[in-house]
């Protein structure tokens, strides 16, 4: 079990570390995409200098039970205009619950200043059957989060991502 997944679970030596979220988006609510099979939608942050351990992304079901199929997800960091993997994976839809967060598993990453980060979802060409969405908030002043990029319907709202960072 790597440093990442400690920090978390609030294992060992990790237990008692002070931690921060910082959420990326604030209500209103402006609507919902819907993650229907060939859908690919990608937005860029801006994560702050620090000890990022954690992504969280909000989902939403519509209140339907959904089958078993993978929705895939990746983090990548901007690096001088290149870009570099920081972790991908599957979130199994059928574990999804309406409006509930799920980790994109990363692993821990210390950021000496702010760092742009590509957080895209995608789901196959085919899906056996009702799709999760994510939820869109209407993008304001100040924000480190930019617009929703793969729909072009909803580019003024930005995503569900909270950041999970350790603090001394």
């Amino acid at each position: 079990m790597g440093e990442g997944q400690m920090m978390r679970l609030r294992l060992g030596p990790y237990k008692d570390m002070p931690r921060e979220n910082v959420l990326l988006y604030a209500p209103p609510l402006v609507s919902t995409i819907e993650l229907g099979a060939g859908r690919a939608v990608s937005e860029r942050i801006v994560a702050s200098a620090g000890l990022l351990f954690n992504i969280r992304l909000r989902y939403v079901t519509y209140g339907r039970s959904l089958p078993r199929y993978p929705i895939q997800w990746r983090v990548e960091l901007e690096d001088g205009g290149a870009t570099r993997e920081l972790g991908a994976g599957t979130i199994d839809a059928k574990t999804l619950r309406d409006w509930a967060e799920e980790d994109l598993l990363i692993p821990l990453t210390y950021l000496e200043q702010p760092t742009r980060l590509i957080i895209s979802v995608s789901v196959a060409k085919d899906l056996p059957g009702p799709s999760a969405g994510l939820p869109i908030f209407k993008s304001g002043a100040g924000m480190i989060a930019g617009p929703i990029e793969g729909d072009p319907e909803h580019r003024d709202g930005v995503g569900g991502l909270t950041l999970q960072y350790a603090r001394s």
